[in-house]
């Protein structure tokens, strides 16, 4: 039932404002969409779906992260042996264990003084 009044709420443009945080050169990710088409052959464009969302709330947050030794070999090493050896390199930035489990390397720090300024 709640994901049916949120999805509700979203279409019929009801509820509170909200903004939308995306990584810096990404903004406009979720307006460009994807090849999907319903019959495969029909090269024709059909209407482009309405954003639920104004570009203008849309903030771009300007740092990076990358996965550490991310492979789909199950003998990889584990994501403390990749913290491990990060610790041991000289390569940029940090390496640290991200709410995934994974082991993330942070090449740019998330400004966050600079996010609190533009969303309030």
């Amino acid at each position: 039932m709640g994901t049916t009044v949120a999805t509700n709420a979203l279409l019929e443009k009801k509820g509170e404002r909200f903004g939308l945080v995306m990584t810096k050169g990404f903004a406009d990710m979720l307006e460009m969409g994807d090849q999907t088409r319903p019959d495969l052959f029909d090269l024709s464009i059909s209407g482009k779906a309405e954003i639920l969302y104004k570009r203008e709330d849309v903030v771009e947050a300007d740092e990076r992260v990358t996965l550490e030794g991310y492979s789909l070999d199950q003998s990889r090493p584990s994501p403390q042996e990749l913290l491990n050896l990060a610790s041991a390199g000289d390569e940029e930035g940090t390496v640290t264990i991200g709410q995934s489990g994974e082991a993330v390397r942070v090449v740019r720090k998330l400004g966050e003084q600079r996010i609190r300024y533009l969303v309030d």
